[in-house]
């Protein structure tokens, strides 16, 4: 008959044989230093890895002051102690009392050699980097399609611009495979074409988590991107290989999308000034255009008789050359004006509303996915012509809307 217990019975039972086997019970474990953090109580937290495996650790306090020195990430240690579990999580350590340094770990020496081989090839370079457009209508995100990233990318660009294109190109971000999957999907979206720029990332985690940003294939790909690369790999603190290789490193996520998303306002802010700058550089080139061609007849004019026959003929070339580029430099402009126009016809939301689609606000302002919208809600709907209010009776919520870009397909 199958033994019904409850949780914290479990993982006494474990720890109980864990603390009472001999083998684990005093040994010393060999592995490279990776994810070191000294708390403030002074107790040490980090973990030890090989090329197969980690293995949590903690020193506490008493026998941290007796080590004689701080071990640090890429450290290659022998850590003596105990292995036992910890009741509240059911997770396995190793209890600590003693480190011998013992060198360098061979994964922290990797680190170090593509990153050489890499910074002396220019791959790290300012000169190189390319600036990322202050005005992306279109961004492409590399990452984990499952992951919390690619939602936090969305939320945040939707708050900021609804008319910004996020699309999708999903790669797998940690384990085998992960590097070369990152770097299948940046020549995928530089195959496509279509984005103004790339955010590469994934979440926090460990050292191993992170690794695949550290591999020599994923720099490479980011390098060769023609299209700008922001890197936003882990927590602020993370720091990686491929974060040199990028046009821009963003601490976070969530940042990368503060970056690449300008604000709707600013924009039309932006193409307010720029249609008037083409404006008055119209006017300002009539008038110099005027003034030269004014000047060019004055000249003409004054040229005597036959004998200077070929002196009237070339001002008159002259003239008409000042006039048909004159009349080209006011076309340009004139183009310039109109795309302006174009492009804040195509980004204004009048235009949406225009093609049949509606704007609803909600107390807290505009409402942009259904989740955040509940039965009994009381909305504003504006439409073309005018406004509506509503009620909302029921919310059908269906998976987020993501557009996921893949060449195989």
């Amino acid at each position: 008959m199958t033994t019904v217990v409850g949780v914290s019975q479990v993982n006494y039972y474990i720890k109980s044989l864990l603390d009472y086997d001999i083998v684990l019970s005093d040994l010393a474990v060999r592995g490279e230093v990776s994810n070191f953090k000294a708390h403030d109580s002074g107790h040490l937290y980090f973990s030890l890895r090989d090329e197969n495996a980690s293995l949590r650790c903690v020193c506490f306090k008493g026998d941290a002051r007796g080590l004689g020195f701080l071990p640090k990430n890429g450290d290659a240690v022998e850590a003596a102690g105990r292995i036992s579990a910890y009741e509240k999580t059911g997770e396995y350590q190793l209890y600590v009392n003693a480190v011998t340094l013992t060198g360098r770990g061979g994964l922290h020496d990797d680190f170090e050699r593509v990153k050489g081989r890499l910074l002396a090839e220019g791959l790290f370079e300012a000169e190189r980097k390319r600036p990322v457009p202050r005005y992306c209508l279109s961004v492409a995100v590399v990452t984990a399609p499952a992951g919390a990233v690619i939602h936090d990318i969305i939320n945040v660009i939707s708050r900021r611009n609804r008319f910004i294109r996020v699309t999708l190109a999903p790669a797998r971000v940690q384990g085998e495979g992960a590097a070369e999957d990152v770097a299948r999907a940046l020549r995928e979206v530089n195959e496509w074409g279509g984005a103004d720029c790339v955010i590469v990332g994934r979440g926090g985690g460990s050292n191993e988590d992170l690794s695949a940003f550290n591999e020599e294939i994923v720099a490479r790909s980011i390098a060769a991107s023609k299209i700008p690369v922001i890197s936003a790999v882990g927590h602020e603190t993370d720091f990686t290989i491929a974060d040199m290789a990028a046009d821009l490193r963003a601490p976070t996520p969530s940042a990368a999308a503060e970056i690449a998303a300008f604000p709707e306002a600013d924009f039309s802010a932006f193409v307010r000034r720029q249609a008037a700058r083409a404006r008055a550089a119209v006017e300002r080139r009539i008038s110099g255009c005027s003034e030269e061609t004014d000047g060019l007849w004055a000249r003409v004019a004054r040229v005597p008789g036959d004998a200077v026959k070929k002196r009237r003929e070339a001002l008159f070339f002259a003239l008409k050359r000042a006039e048909a580029a004159a009349f080209h430099r006011i076309e340009l402009e004139k183009a310039k004006v109109r795309a302006f126009a174009a492009v804040a016809e195509a980004n204004s939301p009048q235009r949406a509303l225009s093609r049949g689609y509606a704007l609803i606000r909600g107390e807290r302002g505009a409402v942009l996915r259904a989740e955040e919208l509940h039965a009994g809600d009381a909305v504003s709907v504006e439409l073309k012509g005018g406004k509506a209010e509503a009620r909302i009776i029921s919310v059908s919520r269906n998976s987020d809307s993501i557009n996921e870009f893949n060449a195989k397909s």
